[in-house]
């Protein structure tokens, strides 16, 4: 959302507003309600056109286009983003035009009329992106025309599913499955699971998509005439639309696990998590310092202690990591939702922030790690702890601790630098072959 909330100040800001010096603080709500509901009311999404030409690739794909009609589709792209271009500089003329009248009138007047050309720019997005999309299909032959519904379901995945908000919203499982690299015959067995993710996924997406369509004018209106609890509304509703986006997503990535076989399974709900939940998933720093320090060449004794310390770490780092999953996917939402309705309200009644359920755990998760990291550089000497990669941001937090191999630490920050900087060249046979450490395993 921070880029649509700019692009929504930058418009109305930068442009309308500076015709008459119109401070920021003076539009509806401040410059908090612009930045809050700005992405949601599209000011961004309406400067450009919606089907660019990049996208006569999926046409062309999904609608199997002989070479005459894509000729002819690639024209009425370029028609409409002509069409488009035209009603963008249309409303700057508008804006303008203003210019006279604005500076007569009072500044919550301003407001109000400087509004007015952005909401008849949506609509005539709005109606251009229809137009455009019928006559595509005066184009298309019968058989293709019965595709249509089809068509339209992955149309809809390709431009609506990357406009997530929220950790595991903009995931597409269909492309992982494609990464994961799976045999036509397992293809086939998750043919059913597949139908079923694309069904219910173009449900969620046409449902958040058409309430993003049908309320951009009233929360455009509603931030005009600074009616907070309209565009409360409309936000919350938005809101709601995207953890059901999410929730699908969540859902399907275990009904394709169960559906996979058994050796692809695991890999498939990691990556997938992964993709969804980085900040979850895709391992730490401090995670990939204690799975190198298992494939250090260590006599038989240490490397089964730093084997059995990182064995130890990962069942508590998976256990932190399924707490963590929970609470993120339940806060943010909720820290949205907090933010809409501070915006709503003058800046002298804003409440102190949200407690960051998610970031107290995430610092669980640091501290714990940290605790690991500092055992495992009493098993270590020295150049062995600052051979692995990435461990020298941690070395300081040690320079007071006695040292288990009785060097004195003086010295270590340099040492450090320069290890990190030819680790690259570290010699091969400082490294073991024993076989990779799992990946953090995920909650099923």
């Amino acid at each position: 959302m921070l880029h649509a909330s700019r692009s929504c100040l930058r418009a109305l800001v930068l442009t309308a507003t500076a015709m008459v010096a119109l401070p920021v603080t003076s539009l509806p709500g401040g410059r908090e309600a612009c930045a809050q509901y700005g992405g949601a009311a599209g000011f961004a999404e309406v400067m450009a056109p919606y089907y660019l030409r990049r996208d006569l690739r999926i046409f062309e794909d999904g609608l199997a286009l002989d070479a005459a009609q894509a000729s002819v589709i690639e024209t009425l792209f370029f028609n409409y983003e002509q069409a488009q271009s035209t009603a963008r500089d249309e409303m700057m003329q508008a804006i303008e035009g203003l210019r006279d009248r604005l500076a007569s009138l009072e500044r919550e007047e301003q407001v109000r009329i400087i509004f007015e050309p952005f909401i008849a720019m949506a609509r005539k997005w709005d109606e251009g992106r229809e137009r455009f999309l019928q006559d595509v299909r005066v184009v298309l032959n019968e058989e293709q025309n019965r595709q249509w519904p089809e068509f339209l379901k992955r149309l809809r995945r390709e431009k609506e599913l990357p406009k997530g908000e929220l950790s595991g919203e903009s995931v597409d499982l269909i492309l992982i499955l494609k990464q994961l690299g799976i045999s036509p015959a397992v293809e086939r067995q998750l043919r059913p699971a597949i139908a079923a993710y694309a069904d219910a996924l173009d449900e969620a997406l046409a449902r958040r998509e058409r309430q993003a369509r049908d309320s951009r004018i009233a929360l455009m209106s509603s931030m005009r005439d600074a009616d907070h609890s309209t565009s409360l509304r409309i936000y919350r509703e938005q809101l709601d639309l995207r953890t059901r986006v999410r929730n699908v997503n969540d859902d399907f990535i275990e009904v394709f696990a169960l559906a996979l076989p058994e050796e692809l399974s695991e890999k498939y709900r990691t990556m997938a998590l992964e993709q969804a939940y980085s900040k979850v998933f895709r391992p730490s720093a401090g995670y990939r310092v204690l799975e190198a320090a298992t494939r250090l060449e260590l006599e038989e004794e240490r490397a089964a202690r730093v084997a059995e310390l990182f064995a130890s770490f990962l069942a508590e780092y998976n256990s932190i990591n399924g707490r963590y999953l929970e609470v993120l996917r339940r806060w943010e939402p909720r820290e949205a939702a907090f933010r809409a309705e501070q915006a709503a309200l003058p800046r002298e009644t804003h409440r102190a922030p949200m407690a960051d359920d998610a970031r107290a755990v995430f610092t669980e998760r640091e501290e714990m790690t940290r605790r690991y990291i500092n055992m495992l550089q009493d098993m270590l000497t020295r150049e062995e702890f600052l051979d692995l990669p990435g461990a020298s941001r941690y070395y300081r937090s040690l320079e007071n601790t006695p040292r288990a191999f009785g060097t004195d630490p003086a010295g270590a920050d340099e040492a450090a630098k320069r290890k990190e900087k030819d680790r690259m060249n570290t010699p091969a046979s400082r490294l073991g072959s024993s076989p990779p450490v799992p990946r953090p395993s995920t909650p099923r």
